[in-house]
């Protein structure tokens, strides 16, 4: 999976928005390579994610949503 299909999968309705609006929003593009970066972190220790203490699968569940919400924040001032 390519970096830039976790964006895509977490907002499907939004992704033509996002990646065009990336090339002009640097904030908005560092935004979205964290989640890339930490989705891929996720997807690369998939198999262990049930050995993962509680605490620290929860730690990257609360900073997925939060970067998803960050995404949609600074998405919000534009038109869909």
């Amino acid at each position: 999976m390519d970096q830039s299909d976790h964006i895509r999968n977490a907002f499907p309705e939004k992704w033509p928005t996002i990646q065009s609006e990336r090339k002009n929003d640097a904030m908005l593009d560092e935004i979205c390579a964290d989640f890339e970066r930490l989705s891929e972190d996720v997807k690369a220790r998939n198999p262990g994610l049930r050995e993962m203490s509680k605490g620290l699968r929860s730690d990257y569940v609360a900073s997925i949503r939060a970067l998803k919400q960050e995404v949609l924040e600074r998405l919000s001032g534009r038109k869909m």
